[in-house]
């Protein structure tokens, strides 16, 4: 690639608001990353038979930690290599990422957030991995979901390591109040409308909520609930691949939550800065990043568990994935030994329960596995983990960078012109295919 053309793709990029994958909260850059990139210093190491490799990460402290801890048990049990570890927060990876590729000098191996991964493999930067993949009879190691993910012009670019998918909390102590069954894995969308609206009471500060947890920036989540996305990637840049009934339908669903039933906050709601161990809903959108936070939290105010979104007639209610991957740099100069590494990373059982403790183990035989369902962190009281590896069969994902962002913001901007009756669902969808002709051109 010409570096004209690579300045103006990190050019692009670097206006976008991004969202990395359960970014974590500032920590230290390592120590070790005293340069844009290391792949001129990983090297054999004289005399001690080792090569050397660098892996680059992002994290909060307790992900950093998570995998540190990976790296030195994967070089305990290959004394062949040396892993140098790179990391920083989420909020500066984005960079990192820039510079590495902008300059041609990358780590060897590399974490890599789904939902960014598009401009970076469409312009040769990472590695295909389908025939190693193949070769070492990986190909159903994950859900097919979970490797689609990382999948682009049908040739698969990371790993799936980990993920934060969404589901239903729910109060027990609220749905005891109001004399309801605790929903189950049948559930349909007439009976979470029913538990909703059954939920809701109250004025005020002191009201009670029939859901909570989209908050603020929920309108792009309404529109992909029923499956139909925004915009599609995996064969170029279209706009609304499946149709738009999907995204009427979930204007139409949340539009009636927020300003008829009033089941739900609104964007603009004060509502949306308390969270589900305040006991005001009954009903909360969970991510496995809450579950730490809850269990310390809530303790013994109410009892709470999880379940996966209603069944949907004639399909589904799609939950947001955030997939986190393992991925090799096409300028990686190490690729068998950085193979080797997220190869262990991603689809061995060992390797994974370590992970698991900072997100949802993606390998299949590991996820669904009686030691996983069964296994908690001290003091925890148990909750519904299968909820989580349930909800990964019907799931969405967005991309966040250069012009998929353009139509997020889209969507954000107008959202409350749709609930203030400013704006029709057929006006929406048209502000979005203008955006998008305008991309295309």
């Amino acid at each position: 690639m010409k570096r004209n053309k690579l300045l103006q793709f990190f050019s692009a990029t670097l206006l976008a608001a991004m969202l990395l994958s359960a970014c974590g909260s500032s920590v230290p850059n390592s120590s070790a990353d005293t340069s844009a990139g290391t792949t001129g210093q990983s090297s054999a190491q004289e005399g001690t038979g080792q090569t050397e490799i660098s892996f680059s990460f992002w994290g909060n402290q307790e992900e950093i930690d998570n995998k540190l801890a990976l790296v030195a048990e994967f070089e305990k049990q290959n004394p062949d290599i040396k892993i140098k570890p790179i990391y920083t927060d989420g909020g500066q990876y984005q960079t990192k990422l820039q510079t590495w590729f902008s300059s041609g000098d990358t780590p060897d191996a590399m974490g890599i957030a789904g939902d960014i991964i598009y401009d970076y493999v469409k312009t040769g930067m990472f590695e295909d991995l389908t025939l190693r993949i193949e070769n070492d009879g990986l190909q159903d190691s994950w859900a097919e979901s979970a490797s689609q993910n990382f999948v682009y012009d049908g040739k698969q670019y990371g790993l799936p390591h980990i993920y934060h998918v969404y589901c239903i909390a729910y109060n027990k102590k609220l749905f005891d109040e109001a004399g309801l069954a605790y929903p189950t894995q049948d559930w349909t969308l007439d009976d979470f409308t029913t538990i909703a609206q059954a939920l809701t009471k109250g004025e005020g500060s002191e009201k009670v909520y029939g859901l909570g947890g989209y908050g603020a920036y929920g309108a792009n989540e309404y529109i992909h609930v029923f499956g139909d996305p925004t915009y599609g990637w995996e064969d170029g840049f279209t706009i609304f691949p499946n149709g738009t009934d999907g995204f009427v339908k979930g204007l139409e669903f949340f539009g009636n939550m927020i300003n008829v039933d009033q089941t739900t906050p609104g964007p603009d709601s004060d509502a949306n800065d308390i969270g589900f161990d305040s006991g005001r809903f009954g009903m909360y959108i969970a991510a496995p990043w809450w579950i730490s936070t809850w269990q310390t939290q809530i303790g013994d105010n109410f009892e709470w568990d999880l379940v996966t979104f209603p069944k949907v007639e004639g399909g589904a209610w799609y939950a947001r994935v955030f997939p986190n991957g393992m991925g090799i740099p096409a300028a990686s100069q190490h690729k068998d030994e950085a193979w080797r590494l997220i190869k262990w990373l991603c689809a061995d059982e060992e390797a994974q329960a370590i992970a698991g403790k900072t997100g949802m183990p993606n390998l299949t035989s590991y996820a669904t596995s009686d030691e996983f369902k069964n296994t908690l962190e001290p003091g925890w009281k148990p909750y519904n983990k299968q909820a989580f590896v349930d909800a990964l069969e019907h799931t969405w994902m967005t991309q966040n960078t250069g012009i998929f962002d353009q139509i997020n913001t889209i969507v954000y901007n107008e959202f409350p012109n749709y609930l203030s009756g400013n704006l029709t669902a057929e006006a929406f969808i048209e502000k979005i295919e203008a955006k998008g002709s305008e991309i295309a051109e």
